[in-house]
């Protein structure tokens, strides 16, 4: 029921979105702090949920496997690392990782080198063709009445105290809600509201702000 406009500065999925590995897991990376955490598992479901809704409205197969993962370590620090995933696994229950040593590694994959001291094991993990997916996503974006336009955004229109729109340059789009994701482009569009280094808690203020 809104009124939805996305500004690409290329065409759709022409840069990083292609040449991606299109790999999808909640346990490649974690943070200490419950919240950001909680955003990836949410995240994660809902991608299970809406791939299906995605692929019927859009008619593109983004080619989604499922598959068991693993995590491999060859020194003591990346044993560690594997060590604290498991327990933050065992400690937030959303997604399971287990430890195993390097013997338990190898009865699930002979080929694997005696160099490895030890592994994570994920049940599920998920691959996507990451040019097919952004092509499904924005198809289907479309087709439910989004318009996409490929202008390159300079800057945010701020009036007394509050997000009005965004500059580009063939001229401004105004809205009610701006919502960036830009990457490493962040930085340059947020100059207008004197921030320098992009910090993810202050980004998520000024997101909420808006």
């Amino acid at each position: 029921g809104l009124s939805v406009a996305l500004l690409d500065q290329n065409a759709i999925g022409s840069g990083a979105s292609a040449h991606a590995t299109g790999f999808l897991s909640n346990t490649y990376d974690y943070d200490p702090e419950p919240n950001i955490n909680d955003m990836l598992f949410d995240s994660s479901a809902l991608f299970d949920k809406e791939i299906p809704n995605i692929v019927e409205i859009s008619g593109v197969d983004p080619l989604v496997v499922v598959r068991p993962g693993l995590r491999l370590a060859l020194n003591e620090s990346e044993i560690e690392l594997l060590q604290q995933r498991s327990e933050f696994s065992r400690f937030r229950n959303r997604y399971p990782f287990q430890l195993l040593t390097g013997k338990e590694v190898r009865k699930l994959d002979h080929r694997l080198s005696d160099n490895i001291l030890a592994g994570g094991y994920i049940p599920e993990e998920t691959q996507i063709d990451s040019y097919k997916f952004t092509l499904a996503v924005s198809v289907a974006a479309e087709r439910l009445g989004a318009e996409i336009f490929q202008r390159q955004v300079l800057g945010l229109i701020k009036e007394n105290g509050y997000i009005r729109g965004v500059r580009c340059e063939s001229g401004n789009i105004y809205a009610d809600n701006v919502i960036i994701c830009s990457g490493i482009g962040t930085d340059v569009i947020l100059r207008d509201l004197g921030v320098d280094d992009i910090d993810i808690n202050l980004l998520a203020e000024i997101i909420i702000g808006l």
